[in-house]
């Protein structure tokens, strides 16, 4: 029953020989933001409509992190994100150096927290 959209089949007793044909009231679908929020302030929500690539990664970072980072952190702060795909490539990390950006090393697959 788990499907993203649309019908599909499940089990039944032997009681209930018809097959019958269910579907979600919502219609499943799901929708992938970004976000942070450190212990001052948080960023604006960015919501994440083709997928996560580095490229876009990257992008979000220079649209809603830095903006952030001057008014609410003038002193500093170490970065830490979940190690998904996207986060460990190469164009990430080379972008996260030029960019001066300290991040916190975390083992591979460490588990998102989802706060949001």
């Amino acid at each position: 029953m788990n499907v993203p959209d649309g019908l599909n089949y499940c089990c039944h007793h032997a009681d209930h020989p018809e097959r019958q044909a269910v579907k979600r009231h919502s219609a499943g679908g799901s929708v992938m933001i970004w976000a942070a929020f450190p212990g001052m302030g948080k960023t604006e929500l960015k919501f994440i409509s083709d997928g996560k690539d580095a490229r876009q990664y990257t992008e979000t970072l220079s649209s809603h992190l830095f903006p952030f980072l001057p008014k609410n952190h003038p002193s500093g702060f170490v970065f830490q994100h979940d190690n998904a795909p996207s986060h460990r490539t190469r164009m990430t990390k080379t972008w996260l150096d030029t960019n001066n950006l300290i991040t916190m090393t975390c083992p591979a697959m460490f588990p998102d927290p989802i706060p949001v």
